[in-house]
Protein backbone atom coordinates (compact mmCIF):
# COMPACT_ATOMS: atom_id res chain seq x y z
CA UNK A 1 0.00 0.00 0.00
CA UNK A 2 1.11 3.42 -1.07
CA UNK A 3 -0.13 6.39 0.99
CA UNK A 4 1.26 9.97 -0.19
CA UNK A 5 1.03 12.79 1.87
CA UNK A 6 1.26 17.01 1.39
CA UNK A 7 4.34 17.21 2.56
CA UNK A 8 6.23 14.63 0.32
CA UNK A 9 6.74 11.88 2.63
CA UNK A 10 5.41 8.49 1.50
CA UNK A 11 4.56 5.26 3.67
CA UNK A 12 5.37 2.00 2.03
CA UNK A 13 4.52 -1.70 3.33
CA UNK A 14 4.66 -5.06 1.52
CA UNK A 15 2.60 -7.64 2.02
CA UNK A 16 1.69 -11.14 0.46
CA UNK A 17 -0.38 -14.03 2.21
CA UNK A 18 2.59 -15.42 3.92
CA UNK A 19 5.25 -12.30 4.34
CA UNK A 20 5.36 -8.86 4.90
CA UNK A 21 7.47 -5.81 5.67
CA UNK A 22 6.89 -3.14 8.16
CA UNK A 23 5.52 0.41 7.34
CA UNK A 24 8.20 1.97 6.16
CA UNK A 25 8.28 6.17 5.61
CA UNK A 26 9.98 7.40 2.25
CA UNK A 27 10.97 11.33 2.19
CA UNK A 28 10.47 12.56 -1.95
CA UNK A 29 12.94 15.68 -1.26
CA UNK A 30 11.69 16.71 -4.35
CA UNK A 31 12.01 13.78 -6.20
CA UNK A 32 8.93 12.64 -8.75
CA UNK A 33 10.16 8.69 -8.35
CA UNK A 34 12.19 7.65 -5.43
CA UNK A 35 12.99 3.64 -5.30
CA UNK A 36 13.09 1.62 -2.21
CA UNK A 37 13.08 -1.71 -2.00
CA UNK A 38 11.46 -3.65 0.93
CA UNK A 39 12.64 -6.90 2.47
CA UNK A 40 9.41 -9.43 3.53
CA UNK A 41 9.56 -11.57 6.55
CA UNK A 42 7.84 -14.24 8.55
CA UNK A 43 5.54 -13.38 11.79
CA UNK A 44 7.47 -16.05 13.41
CA UNK A 45 11.17 -15.36 11.68
CA UNK A 46 12.58 -12.91 14.78
CA UNK A 47 15.77 -12.01 16.03
CA UNK A 48 17.83 -10.37 18.89
CA UNK A 49 19.58 -7.52 17.89
CA UNK A 50 22.03 -4.66 20.13
CA UNK A 51 23.51 -1.62 19.59
CA UNK A 52 25.55 1.29 21.24
CA UNK A 53 24.46 5.17 21.18
CA UNK A 54 26.61 7.97 21.44
CA UNK A 55 26.95 11.53 21.00
CA UNK A 56 29.52 13.21 18.85
CA UNK A 57 32.33 13.14 21.22
CA UNK A 58 32.40 9.47 21.30
CA UNK A 59 30.82 9.32 25.21
CA UNK A 60 27.71 6.78 25.82
CA UNK A 61 24.56 8.11 26.29
CA UNK A 62 22.50 6.81 29.07
CA UNK A 63 18.62 6.04 29.30
CA UNK A 64 17.92 6.94 25.36
CA UNK A 65 14.92 5.01 24.42
CA UNK A 66 15.25 3.04 21.12
CA UNK A 67 12.05 1.44 19.31
CA UNK A 68 11.39 -0.10 16.18
CA UNK A 69 8.74 2.34 14.56
CA UNK A 70 4.98 0.80 14.05
CA UNK A 71 5.74 -2.59 16.16
CA UNK A 72 4.62 -2.21 19.57
CA UNK A 73 6.53 -2.79 22.66
CA UNK A 74 9.40 -3.26 20.64
CA UNK A 75 11.59 -0.83 22.78
CA UNK A 76 14.45 -0.88 24.61
CA UNK A 77 16.72 1.34 26.95
CA UNK A 78 20.54 2.40 27.16
CA UNK A 79 22.52 1.28 29.71
CA UNK A 80 25.26 3.50 31.57
CA UNK A 81 27.92 2.62 28.69
CA UNK A 82 25.51 3.41 25.79
CA UNK A 83 24.91 -0.44 24.88
CA UNK A 84 20.96 -1.90 24.26
CA UNK A 85 19.55 -4.83 23.51
CA UNK A 86 16.21 -6.17 21.62
CA UNK A 87 14.62 -9.18 21.56
CA UNK A 88 12.23 -10.58 18.91
CA UNK A 89 12.76 -7.97 16.16
CA UNK A 90 11.09 -9.34 12.56
CA UNK A 91 13.74 -10.27 10.16
CA UNK A 92 12.19 -7.33 7.73
CA UNK A 93 12.32 -4.14 6.85
CA UNK A 94 10.94 -1.77 9.03
CA UNK A 95 12.34 1.38 10.31
CA UNK A 96 14.00 2.39 14.40
CA UNK A 97 14.14 5.32 15.92
CA UNK A 98 16.44 6.42 19.05
CA UNK A 99 16.06 9.72 21.30
CA UNK A 100 17.34 11.45 24.31
CA UNK A 101 16.75 13.99 25.99
CA UNK A 102 19.10 16.81 25.10
CA UNK A 103 19.17 15.42 21.42
CA UNK A 104 17.57 15.01 18.33
CA UNK A 105 15.26 12.08 17.72
CA UNK A 106 17.49 9.69 15.11
CA UNK A 107 15.22 7.65 12.29
CA UNK A 108 16.89 5.23 10.10
CA UNK A 109 16.10 2.24 7.67
CA UNK A 110 16.23 -1.36 9.85
CA UNK A 111 17.09 -3.63 6.99
CA UNK A 112 18.21 -7.11 7.93
CA UNK A 113 21.27 -8.26 5.24
CA UNK A 114 21.75 -12.26 4.84
CA UNK A 115 18.75 -12.41 7.86
CA UNK A 116 20.82 -10.48 10.55
CA UNK A 117 20.97 -6.77 11.27
CA UNK A 118 23.87 -4.63 11.26
CA UNK A 119 23.10 -1.77 13.93
CA UNK A 120 26.14 -1.31 15.87
CA UNK A 121 27.10 2.49 16.94
CA UNK A 122 24.86 5.22 16.64
CA UNK A 123 25.58 8.75 17.24
CA UNK A 124 23.05 11.38 18.03
CA UNK A 125 23.49 15.04 17.82
CA UNK A 126 22.85 17.80 20.42
CA UNK A 127 19.33 19.53 20.15
CA UNK A 128 19.55 22.90 18.54
CA UNK A 129 18.43 26.09 21.25
CA UNK A 130 15.12 27.11 20.56
CA UNK A 131 14.88 30.96 20.60
CA UNK A 132 11.53 32.02 22.47
CA UNK A 133 8.74 33.97 21.30
CA UNK A 134 9.81 37.89 20.17
CA UNK A 135 7.73 40.09 22.72
CA UNK A 136 6.36 42.62 20.80
CA UNK A 137 8.67 45.39 21.90
CA UNK A 138 10.75 44.00 19.80
CA UNK A 139 13.24 42.15 22.43
CA UNK A 140 14.17 38.97 21.86
CA UNK A 141 14.27 36.02 24.45
CA UNK A 142 16.64 33.11 24.04
CA UNK A 143 16.05 30.90 27.05
CA UNK A 144 13.16 28.29 27.70
CA UNK A 145 12.44 30.02 31.13
CA UNK A 146 11.37 33.72 29.76
CA UNK A 147 9.69 32.27 26.56
CA UNK A 148 7.59 30.14 29.00
CA UNK A 149 6.77 33.14 31.17
CA UNK A 150 6.05 35.25 28.48
CA UNK A 151 3.67 32.71 26.99
CA UNK A 152 2.27 32.53 30.30
CA UNK A 153 1.36 36.49 30.70
CA UNK A 154 0.05 36.84 27.35
CA UNK A 155 -1.00 33.33 25.85
CA UNK A 156 -4.88 33.03 27.52
CA UNK A 157 -5.51 29.48 25.76
CA UNK A 158 -2.52 27.25 27.70
CA UNK A 159 -2.23 25.51 31.26
CA UNK A 160 1.42 26.36 32.58
CA UNK A 161 2.73 24.46 35.29
CA UNK A 162 6.00 26.11 36.76
CA UNK A 163 8.94 25.04 39.11
CA UNK A 164 7.85 26.12 42.12
CA UNK A 165 5.07 23.75 41.47
CA UNK A 166 6.57 20.82 40.67
CA UNK A 167 9.03 21.24 43.39
CA UNK A 168 6.15 20.43 45.94
CA UNK A 169 4.83 17.17 44.34
CA UNK A 170 7.05 14.04 45.46
CA UNK A 171 6.61 12.19 42.45
CA UNK A 172 4.87 14.38 38.97
CA UNK A 173 2.40 12.17 37.26
CA UNK A 174 -0.33 12.33 34.46
CA UNK A 175 -2.86 12.00 37.26
CA UNK A 176 -1.29 15.27 39.17
CA UNK A 177 -0.90 16.85 35.16
CA UNK A 178 -4.96 15.76 34.52
CA UNK A 179 -5.95 17.48 37.94
CA UNK A 180 -4.67 20.75 37.18
CA UNK A 181 -6.14 20.80 33.10
CA UNK A 182 -9.03 21.19 32.25
CA UNK A 183 -10.37 18.29 29.69
CA UNK A 184 -7.61 16.11 30.16
CA UNK A 185 -7.73 12.35 31.00
CA UNK A 186 -5.35 9.34 31.71
CA UNK A 187 -5.86 6.13 29.87
CA UNK A 188 -5.82 3.01 31.30
CA UNK A 189 -1.85 2.58 30.58
CA UNK A 190 -1.34 5.62 32.36
CA UNK A 191 -0.59 7.87 29.08
CA UNK A 192 -1.89 11.59 29.30
CA UNK A 193 -4.73 12.22 27.19
CA UNK A 194 -6.59 15.23 25.74
CA UNK A 195 -10.09 15.69 24.80
CA UNK A 196 -11.43 17.22 22.04
CA UNK A 197 -15.21 18.40 20.70
CA UNK A 198 -16.37 15.03 19.40
CA UNK A 199 -19.48 14.02 16.91
CA UNK A 200 -23.07 12.22 16.81
CA UNK A 201 -23.90 11.59 20.30
CA UNK A 202 -20.44 11.97 21.62
CA UNK A 203 -19.69 15.62 23.43
CA UNK A 204 -15.80 14.64 23.59
CA UNK A 205 -13.64 12.09 22.04
CA UNK A 206 -9.71 11.93 23.62
CA UNK A 207 -6.44 11.56 21.42
CA UNK A 208 -3.04 11.91 22.04
CA UNK A 209 -1.11 15.06 22.39
CA UNK A 210 2.11 15.86 20.05
CA UNK A 211 4.80 16.12 23.09
CA UNK A 212 7.57 18.85 23.27
CA UNK A 213 10.55 18.58 24.86
CA UNK A 214 13.41 21.44 24.93
CA UNK A 215 11.56 22.66 22.20
CA UNK A 216 12.16 19.08 19.91
CA UNK A 217 9.37 17.73 18.20
CA UNK A 218 9.21 14.07 20.54
CA UNK A 219 6.42 12.52 18.84
CA UNK A 220 3.06 11.70 19.55
CA UNK A 221 1.98 9.65 22.92
CA UNK A 222 6.20 8.87 23.98
CA UNK A 223 6.29 5.62 25.96
CA UNK A 224 8.84 7.63 28.29
CA UNK A 225 6.07 10.22 29.42
CA UNK A 226 6.97 9.20 33.01
CA UNK A 227 10.67 9.97 32.62
CA UNK A 228 9.51 13.14 31.27
CA UNK A 229 7.55 14.66 33.88
CA UNK A 230 10.44 13.35 36.24
CA UNK A 231 12.84 16.02 34.57
CA UNK A 232 10.51 18.81 33.91
CA UNK A 233 10.80 22.20 35.12
CA UNK A 234 8.33 23.95 33.74
CA UNK A 235 5.35 22.46 31.89
CA UNK A 236 2.77 23.76 29.12
CA UNK A 237 -0.27 22.06 28.16
CA UNK A 238 -2.15 23.38 25.31
CA UNK A 239 -5.61 21.74 23.98
CA UNK A 240 -7.05 21.43 20.46
CA UNK A 241 -5.31 23.38 17.50
CA UNK A 242 -4.33 26.50 20.48
CA UNK A 243 -0.92 25.97 20.62
CA UNK A 244 1.54 28.57 20.07
CA UNK A 245 3.12 27.97 16.25
CA UNK A 246 5.82 26.67 17.11
CA UNK A 247 4.31 24.09 19.14
CA UNK A 248 1.25 23.37 17.00
CA UNK A 249 0.23 21.02 14.19
CA UNK A 250 -2.58 21.61 13.40
CA UNK A 251 -4.36 18.29 13.95
CA UNK A 252 -6.76 19.16 17.06
CA UNK A 253 -4.75 16.72 19.32
CA UNK A 254 -3.47 19.24 21.48
CA UNK A 255 0.70 19.38 22.64
CA UNK A 256 2.53 18.81 25.87
CA UNK A 257 5.91 20.90 25.83
CA UNK A 258 8.09 20.06 28.97
CA UNK A 259 11.07 22.03 29.38
CA UNK A 260 13.61 19.96 31.47
CA UNK A 261 16.77 23.32 31.54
Amino acid sequence: AVTVYASGEVQLRAADERFASGTVGVWLEGAAIKRRDLILGGATDRRQIGGVVRDQLSGPIAGATVLVLGEEGLTARTDSTGAWTMRDVPVRSSQMMIRALGYQPLTFDLDPIDGRFGVGEVRLNPAPQVLATVNIRGIATNTSEAGFEERRKSYGFGTFIDESVLKRQPMVTAQFIRSRTPRTRVSDRGALLIEQAGSGFEAFTSCAPRWFVDGVDWGRNPDDQQQLFNRAVRIEIYRSSLAPPQFNDFDGCGTVVIWTR
